[in-house]
């Protein structure tokens, strides 16, 4: 062997060694890659459950504010309904009083265009 192939297998030998440092290096990296995906995959989840929790009380609080305007809404109906059937009754009794009261004037006006004529005798 001549010292120039020797050279050469030195060279081969520290590119050899280099090599192998970029390997591990790279394994090294890629297994630091993989941990922090994994934390991050892991965070994501977590985020993703708690996200749901969260959408789904944000849903039933929803439902029951919207149960609520309903059932305000519908007692608000009844309470309008209520004071539409009291003005009915009230104008009907208003009606009944003014014709009675019609009625009253007409049989006074009655009695005193016969006093009047009593008195004109």
């Amino acid at each position: 062997m001549t010292s120039g192939d020797i050279d050469r297998l030195d060279r081969i030998e520290a590119l050899l060694e280099q090599t192998v440092q970029l390997v591990s290096s790279n394994a090294r990296s890629i297994q630091a890659i993989g941990t922090t995906f994994e934390e991050n995959h892991a965070d994501l989840e977590e985020t993703e459950l708690q996200l749901r929790v969260d959408l789904n009380q944000i849903a039933r609080q929803t439902d029951q504010r919207f149960q609520s305007m309903l059932e305000a809404q519908e007692e608000t109906s009844r309470q309008i309904q209520a004071l539409v059937d009291s003005q009915q009754v009230n104008n009907h009794e208003h009606q009944a009083f003014r014709e009675h009261f019609q009625s009253l004037l007409s049989q006074i006006s009655s009695r005193l265009n016969d006093i009047w004529q009593l008195l004109k005798l």
